[in-house]
């Protein structure tokens, strides 16, 4: 889990949308012993920034998944990340052309 959380910090900025919903999944199925839970906070939010950066590469499944992701990692708190949220309101109105499960701003 460490070097995976440490790989999360150094390279998120690089992740593709595959890469951040398949590292989100594998930090929340991962056994977490010997990581501190501020070490794993911290990557979840670098994955939350990476996947924000990467919004318009996902499918509206892909978007649905990881806003679920999102949720459930913090099941306590009962509102969306905050820039989620605008881009939930302001963006995903305008098919793209040829991309039935696309979304434009």
């Amino acid at each position: 889990m460490q070097e995976l959380c440490e790989l999360i910090h150094a390279s998120s900025t690089q992740f593709n949308h595959v890469n951040v919903a398949t590292a989100f999944r594998r930090v929340l199925q991962m056994p977490r012993r010997g990581v501190s839970q501020d070490t794993v906070a911290k990557a979840l939010r670098k994955l939350e920034e990476s996947a924000l950066q990467n919004i318009h590469d996902f499918d509206s499944q892909g978007i649905a998944n990881t806003l679920h992701i999102m949720a459930k990692q913090r099941p306590k708190e009962k509102k969306i990340h905050g820039s989620w949220r605008e881009c939930l309101r302001a963006g995903f109105q305008t098919p793209v052309e040829g991309k039935r499960d696309r979304w434009a701003d």
